[in-house]
C-alpha cells in the first residue's frame, strides 16, 4: 500500500493535466481496456490498441522505454496472430514458410527496432529520481509481455477428440459415473489421443424441479449429484474438485450449457455479478428454448447482457477450470442467436487462465452460408439434429447416419477454417457406439447399428474429419475389443486428424458413396462406402480419377482398417464392400508405366 500510494504521489506530481481529465482509477480501467483489445487477435485492432497506448502514455509521461517494449509486444502480437482471411482459408499461418522467404526478417527488425529504443531511452534517459514511475512502466510492459503470451498460446490444429456423457446417461450422469469414466478413458483412449470429458446436461439438477445456484444467476452443480461439489460454510457448489481430478489423470473436462438464463433464477430475480441489474432487467420470458422452456433468451441490448456471458465464463472457466464448454439451443435455423454467440464468444476470450474450446449446438436447420458466418466465433459446431444409431429409418426423432452422408459433402469447404481458437469444425454429432441408452430408455443397450455399419460411421467421421466424440460408456470398453478396435486404430485417428482437403469424390452412384483426402506425405486416402445396396457390392477406384494423373499408373495400396500392405495394383483396385459398410485404403507411390 505504502508502495502504491508513494507511486500514485509521484504520477500526481508529475501528471498534473491527465489528473485534472481523468483519475487514478478510470486511468486503470482505460489501460484495462486497452489490453484486452489484444485478446481479439487482430491485427488491425492491435495497431489501434498500440496508438491509444501511445497517446494514454505521453499524457501520463510514462518513460519512453516503456512504450518501445510495449510496442515489441504488440508488434510480436500482430505478426504472429494475423487474420487468417489474409493467408488462406484452411488452419494456422504457415510460419515456417514466411522463414523461408525472408518475411520473418522484415517483421523482426521492426520489433527488434522497438527493444533497441526501448534499451538506449532507459540507459541514458532513466533517473533514479524516477523510480517510482520506472516502477508503473515496468508492471505495464510486464502486463503487455503476459497478454502477448496468452496471444499466443498454443491451439489445436486438429478435430477434438473426447467422449460426451449424453448417449450413454441421457445427461450428465453422476460423480461416480464421471469419475470412473474418466479412469477408463485415461487407461484406454487417453494415449491415443481422446482426451475431452464432457458433461452433457443436467448437472445442476437437485431435483426435478429445483436447479443449484450461486445467488449470482449462474447455475452450480447439484450436491446430490456431485457431492464433491459442496463447499464448507454454505458457499457456493463449485466443480473445480472434479475437473482437477480429470486433469490429474491428463484429461480435459468439460461441460454443457444452455443459451440463456434459467427461469428459476428469474423468478428468483437474483443479481447479475459485476453490475446493479437483476434476472429480470435481462430475461425475455417470451423467448424460450423451443424444445427446452424452461431457460428464457436473454436481451443482448441490454448493457448486462454481455456481463451475464461473462460472469458465467469468469466462473466456469476461470475459477472451475473448465476446457470444453458446449452451449446447447443457440445455433441453427430455429434456434439460431447470433448475438449470444457472440458473446460467449468474447467471454471466453477474456478468461486467462486456459484456453476453452466452444462447440455450439443443436444444429437444426443449419446451412452451410449460415455456418461461414459464424465459423469464427466457434471451434466446432453443429450441422445436424442429434444423431442415434440408426441406419435407416429411427424409432426416435433426429438424424440417422445414412442422411449423414448426403449432408456431409456440403460442408467440406467450411471444414478447417479460421475459428476462435484456430481451425473450426463442423460437427454431425457425436458417435453412438458401444453400450448406449436410448432416449425413453432406463437400462444401457449395445448400440443398434451393425458392426459394418459401426465401421462406415467411424470412416466417415474420420475422412471428413468430424470432431470425434465417442457417446458410448467407457466403463464397458475394456471387455469390448470392436468398439474399442474402432477407437484405436491409430492409422484411422491419423486420418481425421492430419489428413487435408477432404472431399465426397462420388454421391450416391448405385448406392455408393466415395471420399477422398490427402495424406501429409502425398498419399491420397480413399474411402468407399455402400450405403444404399442391400448386398455386397464392388467398386472400382480409378487411379487416374483419385490421382489425377495421366495413365497407365502403378499404386501401392494399402487396406488402413485391417492396417496391411495390399500390393501393388494397375490402374485400378476394386473394392468388395459388405452393405452398407465400407473401406479405407492409402493409394501412394504412384507411377507411371
Amino acid at each position: 500500500m505504502a508502495v502504491m500510494a508513494l507511486t500514485r504521489s509521484t504520477i500526481a506530481d508529475r501528471t498534473p493535466r491527465f489528473l485534472n481529465r481523468m483519475n487514478t482509477a478510470r486511468a486503470a480501467s482505460g489501460l484495462k481496456a486497452v489490453l484486452l483489445v489484444l485478446r481479439l487477435r487482430s491485427p488491425s485492432l492491435i495497431e489501434t490498441a498500440r496508438r491509444t497506448m501511445q497517446r494514454m502514455i505521453l499524457m501520463m509521461d510514462v518513460p519512453r522505454f516503456t512504450f518501445c517494449a510495449g510496442c515489441a509486444c504488440l508488434r510480436l502480437s500482430a505478426w504472429l496472430i494475423v487474420d487468417r482471411r489474409t493467408e488462406g482459408k484452411r488452419g494456422p499461418t504457415n510460419k515456417l514458410a514466411r522463414l523461408r522467404s525472408g518475411g520473418i526478417s522484415r517483421e523482426f527488425a521492426s520489433i527488434f527496432s522497438h527493444v533497441t529504443l526501448a534499451y538506449n531511452h532507459f540507459t541514458q534517459r532513466i533517473m533514479p529520481s524516477s523510480l517510482p514511475v520506472l516502477f508503473c512502466g515496468v508492471l505495464l510492459s510486464c502486463s503487455l509481455v503476459l497478454q502477448c503470451t496468452y496471444a499466443l498460446r498454443s491451439s489445436r490444429t486438429s478435430p477434438p477428440m473426447g467422449w460426451n456423457s449424453y448417449d450413454s446417461l441421457l445427461g450428465s450422469g453422476n460423480e461416480t459415473e464421471i469419475r470412473d469414466n474418466a479412469q477408463a478413458m485415461a487407461k484406454l483412449l487417453l494415449p491415443l489421443g481422446w482426451d475431452y470429458l464432457v458433461l452433457d446436461a443436467g448437472w445442476y439438477f437437485e431435483n426435478a424441479s429445483f436447479v443449484a445456484t450461486d445467488g449470482h444467476a449462474r447455475l452450480v452443480p447439484s450436491k446430490s449429484l456431485f457431492p464433491s461439489s459442496v463447499k464448507p460454510n454454505g458457499a457456493p457448489h463449485s466443480f473445480k474438485p472434479l475437473a482437477d481430478y480429470v486433469h490429474s489423470l491428463g484429461l480435459k473436462f468439460g461441460i454443457h450449457v444452455m443459451r440463456g438464463i434459467h427461469k428459476q433464477i428469474v423468478d428468483a430475480n437474483e443479481p447479475i455479478l459485476g453490475t446493479s441489474y437483476r434476472a429480470k432487467d435481462i430475461a425475455i420470458q417470451s423467448d424460450k428454448c423451443v424444445w427446452w422452456d424452461d431457460f428464457y433468451g436473454i436481451n443482448m441490448t441490454h448493457p448486462a447482457g454481455q456481463y451475464y456471458y461473462n460472469s458465467l465464463l469468469s466462473l466456469y472457466g476461470g475459477e472451475w477450470g473448465i476446457d470444453f464448454i458446449k452451449v446447447d439451443c443457440i445455433f441453427g435455423g430455429r434456434d439460431g442467436h447470433t448475438r449470444d454467440i457472440i458473446a460467449v464468444s468474447n467471454a471466453i476470450q477474456l478468461v486467462q487462465q486456459r484456453e476453452i474450446w466452444l462447440s455450439l449446438s443443436p444444429g437444426l436447420g443449419v446451412t452451410p452460408a449460415y455456418a461461414a458466418q459464424l465459423q469464427q466465433y466457434a471451434d466446432q459446431y453443429r450441422i445436424t439434429d442429434d444423431l442415434w444409431d440408426c441406419w435407416g429409418p429411427c424409432y426416435v426423432d433426429g438424424v440417422t447416419v445414412q442422411q449423414a452422408f448426403d449432408t456431409l459433402p456440403n460442408y467440406t469447404s467450411l471444414v478447417g477454417m479460421r475459428g476462435l481458437n484456430g481451425p473450426s469444425w463442423p460437427d454431425a454429432d457425436m458417435m453412438p457406439l458401444g453400450i448406449i441408452m436410448e432416449p425413453g430408455h432406463t437400462k444401457q443397450a449395445p448400440t443398434n447399428l451393425t458392426r459394418d455399419e459401426q465401421i462406415s460411421l467411424v470412416s466417415l467421421w474420420s475422412i471428413f474429419r468430424n470432431p470425434l466424440i465417442f457417446g458410448g460408456d467407457m466403463r464397458h470398453l475394456a471387455g469390448d475389443s470392436f468398439t474399442l478396435g474402432l477407437l484405436s486404430n491409430p492409422e484411422i485417428i491419423s486420418i481425421n486428424q492430419q489428413a487435408e482437403h477432404p472431399q465426397a469424390l462420388v454421391v450416391n452412384q448405385l448406392g455408393f458413396y466415395v471420399w477422398l483426402s490427402y495424406q501429409p506425405g502425398g498419399g491420397i486416402y480413399v474411402a468407399v462406402f455402400n450405403v444404399r445396396n442391400a448386398q455386397s457390392a464392388s467398386y472400382t477406384i480409378s487411379f487416374e480419377t483419385v490421382t489425377r494423373k495421366q495413365g497407365p499408373l502403378s499404386c501401392q495400396v494399402r487396406d488402413v482398417w485391417a492396417r496391411k500392405d495390399l500390393g501393388s495394383y494397375k490402374d485400378t483396385c476394386t473394392a468388395n464392400t459388405p452393405s452398407h459398410g465400407a473401406q479405407v485404403f492409402l493409394i501412394s507411390g504412384c507411377k507411371t508405366n
